[in-house]
């Protein structure tokens, strides 16, 4: 049975598995194994010798809570907006008939994906990339929304709200 890493007790107490490359495993193996094109200008992120494993246990879980805030901005982002395009009469109208949006949405979204893809290492580029990407997206699900009983919507962003929330605790 295979374990999590992050799980393993060995990786807590600050003793990561052995990768390849790093004392176990085949090299060979391991250079055969290595990304290459235009999408991955370098080998592989953790072949370098620096992994989510092999961090002190204070790096992992402030990474951890770094992602989990930044969902959790996103969320309230996501949150702001699909309330205004669903309490807004005047917004909700307008979001519904404007449908034109809608695919000019999708595609920016998936263009947005892209761009972060490649921006990945160009830190305020790929902030901004984020930010943009996550109104995308909030567009997206407040036009959505619209069409939605208001339960089954409020029932969602509870839901949603009480994961996430769960998660970060879990965090600390």
């Amino acid at each position: 049975m295979a374990s999590i890493p992050l799980m393993n007790e060995d990786v807590e107490m600050g003793h990561p598995p052995p990768y390849p490359g790093k004392g176990g495993g085949n090299q060979s193996q391991t250079k055969n194994n290595r990304r290459q094109g235009i999408f991955f200008d370098e080998m592989d992120d953790f072949l370098h010798g620096s992994s989510v494993a092999a961090a002190h246990v204070s790096i992992r879980m402030g990474f951890i809570r770094k992602v989990l805030g930044i969902l959790s901005v996103q969320l309230v982002c996501t949150f702001a907006f699909g309330a205004i395009c669903v309490f807004t009469p005047g917004a909700k109208g307008l979001v519904q008939q404007v449908s034109w949006l809608m695919p000019i949405g999708f595609i920016l979204s998936i263009g947005l994906l892209i761009a972060m893809l490649i921006k990945r290492h160009e830190t305020p580029t790929n902030y901004w990339l984020l930010a943009a990407w996550t109104f995308v997206q909030a567009y997206t699900v407040g036009v959505i929304s619209t069409f939605y009983e208001m339960d089954v919507v409020v029932e969602a962003v509870f839901l949603t709200a009480v994961v996430v929330i769960a998660l970060f605790a879990y965090s600390f």
